[in-house]
Formats: C-alpha cells, structure tokens, sequence
C-alpha cells in the first residue's frame, strides 16, 4: 500500500514527527531526479496498524481564510486512513479524511482554514489492518 502526498520545492518547514516503527515513517522522493520535484510517501505491508505523521510548523492566524492545497494517491488494499488535523488554540480537531484504496491515480484535494489563532496542520497515515 502507498499512501502519499505531492509537493514541489522543499517542505517549508514540515516536519516528519518520528514514530516507534522505522518501517512506517514517511519518506522524500524524487520523481525526476532533480530536487525542485519529489512527493512524500509512506509505505506499509499487512500486520497491524502504523501510524506517520508529518507536521507543519505554526502557521499564522487566518481570519479572512486559507486554503490547504495537496495530493494524495492511497493505493493496495493495506491503504487505511490519511487524515489531516488542524490543531487551534491548543485544540486539535480532524479537518479532512479518506480511506481505503482509493486507485493509482493522484487526486487532488483542499481543506479551507479560518482561524482567530495560529494554527498547525498534520497528516497522519494509518497501514495496515489494526
């Protein structure tokens, strides 16, 4: 199962926040074999369930609104859940989701953002079948 998002340039301060299982954290690569085009990319296979996160650093309050713009292609039937998580004013709350094996196809994706408060955004991959 692959579950993945794409980006270009660097991650601008994103960070991967390290999990218990050096199998199932997320990983940069290269889709050209320059560094301006890569995605990010979690890999599992069967067993229980894993969990990866990547985390941005705080961003600032939005009143007027943003939008959070990504990709993500979840493929094989160990692809479980990506979910990402907007943490406001110390409360962390599940702003978007998917599940399942979603295709080979990249789909695209936005979560818009309103906020009085600096905020964090998170992704969290889940693999496998716990």
């Amino acid at each position: 199962a692959v579950v993945s998002t794409q980006s270009t340039g660097n991650e601008c301060g994103w960070k991967i926040i390290p999990s218990h299982n050096q199998y199932y954290d997320w990983e940069r690569i290269h889709t050209d074999g320059s560094t301006s085009n890569h995605y990010i990319t979690v890999q599992g296979h069967g067993g229980h369930a894993h969990k990866a996160q990547i985390t941005s650093p705080h961003m600032p309050a939005v009143r007027l609104g943003c939008k959070i713009k990504f990709r993500y292609q979840m493929s094989g039937h160990d692809a479980s859940t990506l979910v990402l998580y907007l943490q406001m004013h110390g409360i962390k709350t599940r702003a978007w989701s998917v599940s399942g094996d979603q295709g080979e196809d990249w789909v695209d994706a936005e979560v818009k953002v309103r906020s009085g408060f600096s905020w964090i955004a998170t992704f969290e991959a889940t693999l496998g079948n716990g």
